[in-house]
């Protein structure tokens, strides 16, 4: 399954089910666009290519752009959850 059709089932449970202020399902989006666009970088499209490697490379290039520590905790939660 393509990763934005996933993350799209995902803000939408969080919206219907979880029932997220609107401030935390734009976090969330952010969060995980910020994700998905580092993934289309690295040609990966699909959820069953992304590996705890893509996940640590996504990581490591946040903190060499400065992210702080709470910021970098965040966007990893996010796509914990996803």
């Amino acid at each position: 399954m393509e990763i934005t059709k996933v993350i799209d089932q995902y803000l939408e449970y969080l919206r219907g089910i979880k029932r997220y202020s609107g401030n935390t399902l734009k976090a969330y989006k952010e969060d995980l666009t910020s994700f998905l666009n580092f993934c289309a970088e690295h040609s990966k499209s699909e959820i069953s290519s992304l590996s705890e490697k893509i996940i640590k490379s996504y990581l490591m290039q946040l903190s060499d752009l400065g992210l702080e520590k709470k910021s970098i905790s965040r966007k990893l939660a996010s796509i914990r959850g996803l």
